[in-house]
């Protein structure tokens, strides 16, 4: 947990990113995993582009997650295509909100992190993600919905500054393919600000170290 105040302080430092959240969509189903993914994303607000994003997730005592990638996004100033760098850091743990036995399952989620180019933006979403897990143990399918408040501190390449809190809607399923395989897709809505679409896959690892 040391580790996400200093994150924080380097990306403030960094202080270079466009309005975008580093960590929408979230691909965070309650269904805890210890797995490492690529994604593809699509942000729709509040600029078009493409991106890649890779996430290593660990569970233990507390769950934790690393998220870096690129985005590549089209300047509303010119025609130019500017480049996102994406990097942040999570934990998130199950909450027993559901009886023992029932598909449903609930989980916390915390992060911070920030995206970063030309201004920044950087922000801590803190939710709960609420999901169901459907199927067998061959094939499950984990739909699930993760209401967040997102906490962001931005500098845009004027030095113009904004602070405030974005209400995020995330929506979501996990797609788990025999026991190492997961397909990943997910939603983000927010408002004018606030929007992303993506799809990806992770792959089971071995589980490491527990955090205690």
């Amino acid at each position: 947990m040391r580790a996400l105040p200093a994150l924080a302080a380097l990306l403030l430092w960094s202080a270079p990113a466009a309005a975008q959240h580093w960590s929408t969509p979230s691909f965070q189903s309650p269904r805890r995993a210890d797995d490492l993914g690529v994604y593809l994303i699509r942000p729709t607000e509040p600029f078009d582009g493409w991106g890649v994003a890779g996430i290593w997730r660990q569970t233990g005592n507390i769950d934790l997650g690393v998220r870096g990638g690129l985005l590549a996004a089209d300047n509303e100033f010119d025609d130019d295509t500017e480049l996102i760098w994406i990097l942040g850091a999570e934990a998130s743990g199950p909450l027993a909100l559901f009886g023992r036995g029932s598909p449903l399952l609930a989980a916390w989620s915390l992060g911070v992190g920030g995206a970063f180019n030309s201004g920044s933006i950087i922000d801590v979403p803190v939710g709960v993600s609420i999901g169901a897990q459907l199927g067998s143990p061959g094939f499950l399918i984990i739909p699930y919905v993760q209401p967040r408040a997102s906490f962001f501190l931005s500098d845009d390449e004027f030095g113009e500054g904004d602070e405030g809190v974005d209400l995020i809607l995330d929506v979501g399923a996990d797609f788990v393919v025999g026991e190492n395989l997961i397909v990943r897709a997910g939603a983000s809505f927010g408002g004018e600000d606030v929007g992303a679409l993506g799809i990806g896959i992770a792959w089971r690892l071995a589980r490491g170290v527990a955090v205690r």
